[in-house]
């Protein structure tokens, strides 16, 4: 018992720095809009209105999203650095970040394209409420605004390089250490769904962070979920740049099975390899 608490709360402490940076980011950048309206005003000789100047600078925050992320991302990674310098201990080392198996490549490249298409497919199938559709839009826009190339830059390399880091090299890890391999799966998944926000985006998180931890553990190599991650948010970065219109429900239902096919059978590749992989190490002992 008392590993299991041990090992929940070296977990947990990842997941508070993760947020804990957003948050600080978060509130300096609101200090500094609130300043930049209060200049603003005192300059033109504008009456205060705090309700005006609170809607002003939450629609401000809201559109520095992308560069907030960007700056606790940073700042996370520095200080996780810093910390297993400070220790003495190899940072890439303790985050499982190893060669893997270059035979994972193709699998977890197909992985990622088909649990995109399937999370995108089953959006259009599946009958989610209207206004859960509509804060979905709203938030996603977000990421649309602004310069189109950094926000992509920041989807696809940044975003799957410092989640993959926390929830799965660090969260996952250390959660393993004390709790069995699919609670900890489970709990980091949950977690990584929670850090997501919007319901929608919880919901398909959860489901993506339990196949990460599937890779995880079978590749043996943070690699593989940072390769799945940047392949997922990769098709999300086109779709977003292409603006692609709705499609038929011919063309979804299509789409939808299509993208099951590909996720089971990539799936079913990566527990094969694995297989066969333990298979050579156990002849190699023997």
């Amino acid at each position: 018992m008392k590993n299991f608490f041990v090992a929940l709360g070296k977990g947990l402490l990842y997941v508070l720095l993760y947020f804990g940076a957003q948050v600080i980011v978060s509130i300096v950048a609101a200090f500094i809009i609130s300043f930049q309206i209060g200049y603003q005003n005192a300059r033109f000789g504008i009456e205060y209105d705090a309700m005006k100047v609170a809607e002003t600078m939450t629609q401000r925050l809201l559109g520095k999203t992308v560069i907030i992320t960007l700056v606790a991302s940073i700042i996370i990674l520095l200080v996780l650095i810093i910390e297993f310098l400070i220790r003495k201990k190899s940072f890439f080392k303790e985050i499982k970040f190893e060669k893997m198996n270059p035979a994972y490549i193709i699998p977890i490249i197909f992985l990622g394209i088909g649990m995109n298409f399937l999370t995108s497919s089953l959006m259009e199938v599946l009958p989610i409420p209207e206004k859960l559709m509509e804060q979905y839009m709203e938030q996603s826009s977000m990421l649309n605004s602004g310069n189109m190339a950094f926000n992509f830059i920041l989807i696809v390399f940044v975003a799957p390089l410092v989640e993959e880091v926390v929830f799965r090299g660090l969260v996952f890890t250390r959660f393993q250490k004390g709790i069995p391999t699919v609670l900890s799966a489970t709990l980091s998944a949950l977690i990584f769904g929670l850090a997501h926000g919007q319901i929608i985006w919880m919901t398909y998180a959860f489901i993506l962070g339990l196949v990460l931890s599937l890779v995880f553990v079978k590749t043996k190599s943070l690699v593989g979920n940072i390769l799945l991650h940047f392949t997922f948010n990769l098709i999300s970065g086109i779709m977003m740049l292409m603006e692609i219109e709705e499609t038929s429900e011919n063309t979804n239902l299509i789409f939808l099975i299509v993208s099951i096919g590909a996720t089971i059978l990539s799936l079913v590749a990566i527990l094969y390899l694995t297989k066969k992989s333990n298979q050579i190490i156990e002849e190699k002992l023997s």
